[in-house]
């Protein structure tokens, strides 16, 4: 990568190298906001959907520290389940799973509709569990990685000539 120096004095050089990691990490992270917000058009477009609310669960996401950048999609749900649920639909689940005994309102009897629900107490069981893989956050990254390279280096030979 050519980086376009012209060197008139050492400091003048030691400048330019102390400028460029901040000029790369604010091109890079620019490029991963547009990129994620592409990504999660993608996604959502080949999201499993059943009940919704894992669409309203994905998100973008960019961060970045003092030497690193990053950026994607990700189930974002700090108070539910709902990122366990996702990774069983992108990675698969098979198996045994225990459900723990737990309250239930019971709003009907066979086909006859109660007037009130009834509180019941299910018992602790054991579920057979076979869900098969989706892939629908790695896939669209997949089709897109090519692209995505060619942005980030875009985005760096970009910093570099600043």
């Amino acid at each position: 990568m050519d980086f376009g120096l012209e060197i008139d004095g050492d400091r003048a050089v030691a400048l330019r190298f102390e400028q460029f990691p901040e000029r790369a990490r604010a091109a890079l992270q620019q490029r991963l906001e547009r990129i994620s917000g592409e990504l999660l058009g993608r996604v959502q477009g080949i999201e499993p959907v059943r009940t919704e609310r894992l669409k309203g669960e994905t998100r973008p996401f960019t961060s970045s520290g003092s030497d690193w950048v990053r950026g994607g999609v990700r189930v974002a749900a700090p108070d539910s389940n709902e990122h366990g649920k996702a990774a069983a639909l992108e990675y698969g689940a098979h198996g045994s799973a225990t459900v723990a005994a737990h309250a239930m309102a019971l709003d009907h009897v066979f086909r006859t509709r109660l007037t009130n629900p009834l509180s019941v107490m299910v018992a602790a069981y054991s579920r057979h569990v076979n869900i098969a893989e989706r892939r629908y956050l790695r896939g669209p990254i997949d089709d897109m990685r090519s692209a995505i390279v060619a942005e980030l280096r875009a985005a760096l030979e970009e910093a570099a000539a600043e």
